[in-house]
């Protein structure tokens, strides 16, 4: 435990970490994979590149998952929630919840015994249409491609130097 100074994960496949801005580290069998939509930066005050290295783990049974309450929270971008959509949340073992959304996009599930679970969801009650109602008189549907062509010169010139 971490009270302990120490974590220690065990998997029969492999573990993977990520983060929400993409990146990913794979530890699968004697490998590690290291994904990255940025940059890779090492810090340390030495590098041991030493041969290769071992460990053996007996794997343990999980405890089944104490009932627990999973709550849904589906939003638009702007922040406004997905009103009265259905959903299905599927759990490991293979069965199916189902129900509607709140009006603010939430709901609530109860007493599900797992660590996690796959929800889908369907699309907004509400009938769909522009919220924003503002004209947009230079917007032009079918441009040119002298047109276009003029658009990446005036916003390209703003990206000089940039990196």
């Amino acid at each position: 435990s971490a009270s302990q100074k120490h974590i220690l994960l065990e998997a029969k496949e492999h573990i993977t970490l990520v983060t929400e801005g993409g990146g990913y580290i794979t530890l699968k069998g004697g490998n590690v994979e290291i994904g990255l939509p940025g940059a890779f930066t090492p810090k340390a005050s030495k590098h041991a590149w030493e041969g290769a290295g071992h460990a053996s783990v007996n794997l343990q049974a999980f405890q089944e998952g104490k009932p627990q309450d999973f709550k849904l929270d589906h939003r638009y971008h702007d922040g406004e929630g997905v009103s009265g959509a259905e959903y299905e949340a599927v759990l490991p073992d293979g069965s199916i919840k189902k129900g509607k959304l709140g009006a603010d996009g939430k709901a609530t599930l109860s007493g599900i015994a797992a660590a996690a679970l796959t929800v889908r969801f369907g699309p907004d009650s509400r009938d769909y249409g522009a919220k924003d109602k503002t004209p947009t008189p230079d917007h032009d549907p079918t441009p040119s491609d002298a047109k276009l062509d003029a658009l990446v010169d005036k916003y390209a010139a703003k990206l000089k130097g940039v990196k």
